[in-house]
C-alpha cells in the first residue's frame, strides 16, 4: 500500500534515473547529486527530476539492509555497530525513514535469470539475483535536515541493465561506478570501452543511452570522450565527469 501510494504521487511515471552500479554503501554520490556539490556543468546533463538507484548484489548488503528494515525505528538502533563490513560506516549519518521492500521478479522468471547470467561472484554472493523477494527496497532518508529518496536494487549490475532497464524501457541519465579499479575484473567489465560486458551492452543499446558517465580516473574514457571539470585527486575512489558521446 505504501508502495502504491507512492506510484500514484508520481501519476505512474518514471522519472530518469541516476544510476550508481555495485554502490556498496556508499552514499557520496547520492548526497552530492542532492545538495548540489556535483560540478554544475556536469548537472547540466541531468534531469531536475532525476532519481537515484544503487545496485550491488554482496549477501552482506542484502543481510545489512534486512537488518536496518526490521530495526531503524528502534530508539537504540545504531546501524554502523551491527558489522565488521567496510560499507557500514556510509551510511551512519543518514536517518532512515521510511523502507519499502519490493519483489519485481517472479520465480519463473528467477530461475531462468540465474541459469542465464552466470557472472556473479561465489565468494560475495549466491546468485546474481541473491534473494527470492528483496529484489529492490525504497528507501526515504534524511540528512542534515533534508529530506531524499532512492531505490537499492539486489541484484548485479548487467543483469539490471539487460532485465530491468532494457525490459522496462527505462532512461539512464547518468551512470555511476566508484572503487571498481581495486576488484579484478571489475574495472574492464564496467568501463573498458573495448571488453567491458556493461559498456557495450550501454552501447550497442537501442535505449537512450547515459548522458554523464561517472569513473575513478580511467585514461581508456579520457581518450574517447571529454572529460567534464578535469581534476588531479588520485585513482581510488575519485570522481570523474565524462560527457558520453555514444557515436564515437
Amino acid at each position: 500500500m505504501e508502495w502504491q501510494e507512492l506510484v500514484r504521487d508520481i501519476n505512474g511515471s518514471t522519472p530518469p534515473l541516476f544510476w550508481y552500479g555495485g554502490a556498496a554503501f556508499d552514499s557520496k554520490p547520492i548526497v552530492a547529486l542532492f545538495n548540489g556539490s556535483l560540478p554544475k556543468n556536469a548537472q547540466e546533463f541531468m534531469s531536475p527530476d532525476i532519481f537515484p538507484v544503487l545496485t550491488d548484489y554482496d549477501l552482506n548488503i542484502l543481510k545489512a539492509i534486512k537488518y536496518i528494515y526490521e530495526n531503524f525505528n528502534k530508539e537504540d538502533f545504531s546501524f554502523d555497530s551491527q558489522s565488521e563490513n567496510w560499507f557500514t560506516y556510509q551510511f551512519s549519518d543518514i536517518k532512515i525513514l521510511q523502507m519499502i521492500p519490493l519483489t519485481l521478479f517472479d520465480y519463473s522468471t528467477l530461475v531462468r535469470i540465474r541459469k542465464e547470467y552466470q557472472n556473479s561472484h561465489p565468494s560475495a554472493t549466491s546468485s546474481v539475483v541473491p534473494d527470492d523477494e528483496w529484489h529492490f527496497v525504497f528507501i526515504n532518508t534524511e540528512l542534515n535536515g533534508k529530506e531524499f529518496s532512492f531505490v537499492y536494487g539486489l541484484i548485479e549490475n548487467l543483469t539490471f541493465w539487460k532485465e530491468v532497464i532494457e525490459v522496462y524501457a527505462l532512461n539512464i541519465e547518468a551512470f555511476c561506478a566508484l572503487r571498481v579499479g581495486g576488484k579484478s575484473g571489475s574495472w574492464d567489465h564496467t568501463h573498458n570501452p573495448k571488453k567491458g560486458k556493461i559498456f557495450d551492452s550501454i552501447r550497442t543499446s537501442k535505449l537512450n543511452k547515459p548522458r554523464l558517465w561517472i569513473a575513478d580516473d580511467c585514461s581508456e574514457l579520457r581518450n574517447i570522450w571529454r572529460e567534464i571539470n578535469p581534476h588531479e585527486d588520485g585513482f581510488y575512489g575519485q570522481m570523474h565527469f565524462f560527457e558520453a558521446i555514444w557515436n564515437k
